[in-house]
């Protein structure tokens, strides 16, 4: 009898310990809202803290995801161009450009690169391209000015 009589007090005991665990969890969450998980670090942050080995890595994961993406391209081109890398970011901004002709950014980059390492005919040949995509452009008419 002993028994059977401590058995609703022990359910009854349980009860009460999972109705006010589970009331505590409630309070604890409506007042201790979500905190919104950090934004994933890009390719361009890291590219501005000057990470560059980690900056082209993670370019490389997306590039493998989005393999059209022009602007990418042509920030993997700066990224090798700031390591002092040229032939891999002239490489880069043609890439960008295969992918989109029109995207000014690799042209002007590419066409500003050819310029400062000495080759003039590479970086006229950049810059005819895109006048022929957009003749009015002023980056572009300010580079035909310096390349005269």
């Amino acid at each position: 009898m002993y028994r059977l009589k401590s058995v609703p007090v022990i359910l009854g005991l349980v009860s009460v310990v999972v109705l006010t665990t589970g009331i505590a969890v409630y309070l604890y969450f409506r007042t201790h809202p979500k905190v919104p998980a950090a934004s994933p670090i890009t390719v361009q942050d890291l590219y501005h803290q000057k990470k560059y080995n980690s900056a082209l890595a993670l370019a490389n994961q997306q590039i493998k995801d989005d393999p059209e993406n022009a602007s990418l391209y042509c920030l993997m081109g700066n990224i090798s161009r700031d390591m002092g890398s040229t032939q891999a970011a002239i490489d880069d901004y043609i890439k960008a450009l295969t992918k989109n002709p029109s995207y000014e950014p690799a042209r002007i980059n590419l066409i500003q690169l050819e310029m400062d390492n000495g080759r003039k005919d590479d970086a006229r040949k950049a810059l005819q391209e895109g006048l022929a995509i957009t003749p009015t452009d002023p980056s572009l008419l300010r580079l035909q000015k310096a390349l005269q």
